[in-house]
């Protein structure tokens, strides 16, 4: 009995403190909704505040977009209207032709700034056109960031690349198993999946190139309807009965034909590819082209590589000529009579008589402005009117960073100092120096120095900017002026034997790359820097870039290629001190 009535008593107590755990628990529950509801709430609170914001944000922005948009286009207008009434008094002789041209290339830099910089999200875009509209209604593809603008050219071409290989892939593979397993003819399926894919492929072109021009690349009218024209001949031919005949092979002579004009276009497109897209980097670093333009035509290559590509344009447009004349003879023959068939080769003799044209007209325009440079002569004081002269300062001081072409590469010449001088003995640096009483401002003072210094005669400098200025270690304030050597042939180096120890030429992306590169960390008044040298080979010696000189080599290379280094910066804080003062 007594262990019945302990076993009872246990029991109770069980249920006892099972009760209170019910409770505690129901209690904990309760409390947990109400947390639950009340982060709830909060959340809804935060997410109406958040749209209060946004739609304030948004609201602000578009006024301020509504007025910089006006500006802009007033501002455009206004270059226009400047610009003609220039042209107006030349022809009434109220102006000089040398005050003309001065003007002119004034406000070709105003409006290269205003078309190039951000402000030109603000100016009125093209038109979609039918295209545009026709495939993706009244979508707007117009990029409000450049960013942005410059990734869609930069899909176009690895959409480009991609094509290209498989350009030379597909018509291999149809021509080997048309001899290998096909015996002599081609099956119809795959020979239609080809077709298939050159209409993706010629839609896609033509879709990305309507929108590169939307967001302001210079792309000839010829190019997209090129494209067109070649959409339309890869769906008819998704139309065109393909049978396997005793007599297949000469009835599909016409298929074959095209399937090697294809791979031919496909070694065509990987050299534009190649040289079209350095050449076109080339020119945008130097100031001839924009950053959203894409190429100039199909001869946009360099020289030496353009007389290699343009044998194989003109065969390829001789043999894409052919082709379309064939297809027409086995029409007339009788030997194919389908509609299709004439179609086709109507379509491929236009578009080899365009892609001739095209290239010929390209040819002309680029031997018109190479006269044109021939003969012109260069000023450098043009652009320097709206600079401020400054007075002779012991502590002032400006280099020239000039650069020049070479293949597909900009260079800069740099010197190596005598190691006769008292500072800086031995170390590369840019031509340049200590600012004169004379110097009327920096520009004179790098053009100045440089002549000294190599022998650069400033007449064969085209000064393009100034960037912000350096500050040495010393004390010494540096300004680099940019400058284009317009004639290399021309420039004969004559190194000063009390200043320059030797004179040589580096690529300018070098100081973008982490190849070749070494740094060192350094700390001055708590401020930890990063000193980059770059070793340089060339001519059986290795040139050591650093320091100030490095930096500002950097700074000029990530604006004239308009991307930052492959590596971390970090220099020091006196570089960059007292803008404001200087």
């Amino acid at each position: 009995m007594l262990f019945i009535g302990n076993w009872v008593n246990h029991q109770s107590i069980d249920l006892f403190e099972m009760g209170d755990s019910t409770a505690r628990d129901g209690g904990d529950k309760t409390l947990s909704e109400r947390n639950v509801a009340e982060e709830v709430s909060r959340l809804v609170e935060q997410s109406k505040e958040l749209q209060e914001s946004a739609s304030t944000l948004i609201s602000r922005n578009s006024q301020e977009e509504s007025s910089l948009r006006q500006r802009a286009v007033t501002l455009d207008s206004d270059i226009k209207k400047l610009r003609t009434f220039i042209g107006s008094s030349v022809k009434k002789g109220n102006l000089d032709s040398k005050h003309e041209e001065k003007l002119g290339e004034e406000l070709s830099r105003a409006s290269y700034t205003l078309g190039e910089g951000d402000a030109a999200t603000f100016l009125p875009c093209k038109s979609h056109g039918r295209f545009l509209r026709m495939l993706l209604g009244p979508i707007n593809v117009r990029a409000n960031r450049q960013d942005i603008q410059l990734k869609v050219k930069e899909e176009y071409y690895s959409f480009r690349d991609r094509t290209a290989y498989l350009f030379l892939f597909f018509p291999s593979l149809l021509l080997v198993l048309r001899s290998s397993v096909w015996d002599g003819c081609f099956p119809a399926l795959p020979v239609q999946i080809y077709q298939a894919w050159l209409l993706f492929l010629y839609t896609g072109l033509a879709l990305r190139e309507n929108i590169l021009r939307v967001n302001g690349s210079d792309i000839r009218p010829w190019w997209i309807y090129h494209h067109y024209f070649a959409m339309a001949m890869a769906l008819i031919s998704l139309t065109w009965e393909i049978e396997r005949q005793p007599d297949c092979s000469q009835k599909q002579k016409g298929i074959q034909l095209f399937l090697r004009w294809a791979i031919m276009q496909g070694v065509a497109m990987l050299l534009q590819n190649r040289y079209q897209r350095q050449r076109l980097y080339t020119r945008i670093a130097l100031g001839k082209a924009r950053r959203m333009d894409v190429v100039w035509g199909e001869t946009a290559g360099v020289k030496g590589q353009i007389w290699i590509l343009l044998p194989i344009l003109f065969v390829l447009q001789a043999f894409e000529a052919y082709v379309g004349v064939l297809l027409l003879k086995t029409a007339v023959m009788g030997v194919i009579s389908e509609w299709q068939v004439v179609t086709c080769g109507i379509l491929l003799i236009i578009m080899a008589v365009g892609n001739f044209a095209n290239t010929v007209q390209t040819l002309v325009l680029k031997s018109q402005f190479k006269a044109k440079m021939r003969k012109g002569k260069i000023d450098p004081s043009i652009g320097q009117s709206n600079r401020s002269a400054i007075h002779k300062r012991p502590n002032r001081a400006a280099v020239l960073i000039c650069l020049f072409e070479e293949g597909d590469d900009i260079y800069v010449i740099l010197t190596q100092r005598s190691s006769k001088l008292s500072s800086h003995s031995g170390e590369v640096s840019l031509p340049g120096g200590r600012t004169d009483e004379e110097d009327t401002d920096d520009i004179r003072t790098a053009l100045r120095e440089a002549e000294e210094e190599i022998g650069l005669d400033p007449a064969l400098v085209d000064v393009i900017t100034v960037l912000e200025p350096f500050v040495s270690k010393f004390n010494v304030t540096v300004v680099p002026v940019i400058g284009i050597l317009r004639d290399k042939q021309s420039f004969n180096p004559i190194p000063n034997p009390g200043e320059v120890e030797s004179i040589f030429y580096a690529p300018l992306d070098l100081f973008l790359k982490d190849k070749n590169r070494r740094q060192e960390e350094k700390e001055l008044g708590g401020n930890k820097y990063l000193l980059h040298y770059f070793d340089y080979e060339t001519n059986n010696r290795v040139y050591v870039i650093w320091a100030l000189t490095a930096g500002i080599l950097i700074a000029a290379a990530s604006l004239v290629f308009r991307r930052p280094p492959d590596f971390e910066e970090r220099p020091p804080n006196f570089w960059h001190k007292n803008h404001s003062k200087l």
